[in-house]
């Protein structure tokens, strides 16, 4: 701080003396207020820099509650455990619901895949997969799906997805093999579904006694199984005619009583 020789208002020169205090006073009355403006404006600078980031905290909370939600209190703890690496199995499914229930597509899908490889849950491609189906993203779905398959995925249901999946996207071929698989993971349950889808892809392409016979072996398959597939069975059966359904059943009759 350097201060005045001399009084601005009355000319008297100040004494030696007069600078030891850190504020000079002239006989006139005229004092150097310079140290106490000084003071003034850093007490100044340090409350507006406080409000500022005060300002930057409460917008960054609200964007954050108004993101998260319901969530926004315990989200920031989720995800210090995802990036430590000390997110639990459970923690991540439980944050791929979180996401999906708040539209965070990339979340979740992050989660779900994060699940499967930092965790070992394989069904997380699985999921990952469903996930991007019920979004329509066909190409995201069947990428994920075949992850799921590559890394020994068994599941019935995830494989029957999977092949529905490959179906709506008009790979038959493939969906037929994934459908005959969730069948062969399952074989304790009625593979309605699986079968019906079979049954679809053959009727599209025009392989009607294939389809029928598929019909027949599959209701042959269980006592509870002849109530399912009427439908498609009417359709083939109006396609076919009546001479022709009659031989497939009566080749069908044969073949079953051979096999046994």
């Amino acid at each position: 701080m350097k201060f005045h020789s001399f009084c601005p208002r009355c000319g008297t020169e100040f004494a030696e003396s007069n600078f030891a205090s850190g504020a000079v006073i002239c006989s006139c009355g005229w004092f150097d207020d310079s140290v106490e403006t000084r003071a003034s404006h850093q007490i100044e600078n340090k409350t507006i820099k406080a409000m500022a980031v005060f300002g930057v905290l409460f917008v960054a909370g609200f964007l954050h509650i108004g993101s998260w939600g319901n969530y926004a209190l315990s989200i920031p703890f989720t995800k210090a455990a995802q990036m430590t690496g000390m997110l639990s199995a459970e923690g991540y499914r439980d944050l791929a619901k979180t996401c999906i229930t708040l539209n965070k597509w990339d979340c979740a899908e992050t989660a779900l895949v994060e699940l499967a490889t930092e965790r070992g849950d394989v069904e997380g491609y699985a999921q990952a997969g469903s996930l991007y189906s019920k979004l329509n993203n066909q190409q995201k779905a069947i990428a994920f799906y075949a992850a799921y398959e590559k890394a020994g995925g068994k599941n019935a249901m995830s494989l029957l997805n999977y092949a529905k999946t490959l179906e709506a996207a008009s790979q038959d071929n493939e969906a037929t093999r994934v459908y005959e698989k969730s069948i062969a993971a399952n074989p304790q349950a009625l593979p309605v579904q699986a079968t019906s889808g079979i049954v679809h892809i053959l009727i599209k392409h025009g392989q009607y006694q294939e389809a029928y016979e598929r019909i027949l072996t599959f209701r042959a398959s269980a006592e509870n199984a002849n109530g399912y597939l009427n439908v498609e069975s009417g359709q083939l059966q109006k396609q076919l005619g009546e001479k022709a359904i009659a031989q497939i059943e009566k080749k069908h009759s044969t073949h079953t009583l051979v096999s046994r």
